[in-house]
């Protein structure tokens, strides 16, 4: 079994963009849950490993299976800054892995939000 530590191969827009390859997510009900810090703090976080990440979306090495159209928290972090932020994903595609978890391709609800995230580093 494959553990969530992250893939030599990572892409190179996330070593571009120096965030740590491995985040934390939590499964939505519906993208209305996601309005205060204190939601935040009620969530079941996740450890996953970010395998690819873009503007307009992020795929994710998890062990368990979201189903496509749910929602993610998906909390980006950057160690050597200090600095974490959780942006909004919806799930585009999942893909079963030899290794007993699961590819999780998303989209991020709003496609400027990564980029404001970088403009902050």
């Amino acid at each position: 079994m494959e553990s969530l530590e992250p893939r030599a191969d990572l892409s190179a827009a996330l070593v571009r963009h120096g965030f740590d390859p491995v985040a934390y997510c939590a499964p939505l009900s519906s993208k209305t849950l996601f309005q205060t810090k204190a939601d935040l703090l009620r969530m079941f976080w996740r450890k996953v490993a970010v395998e690819a990440v873009s503007a307009s979306g992020i795929a994710l090495f998890a062990k368990f299976k979201v189903e496509p159209g749910a929602y993610l928290a998906v909390e980006l972090r950057c160690a050597s800054l200090g600095l974490s932020r959780t942006l909004l994903a919806r799930v585009a595609s999942i893909a079963p892995r030899t290794d007993e978890g699961w590819t999780t391709t998303c989209a991020f609800d709003d496609p400027s939000s990564f980029e404001k995230l970088n403009e902050e580093r």
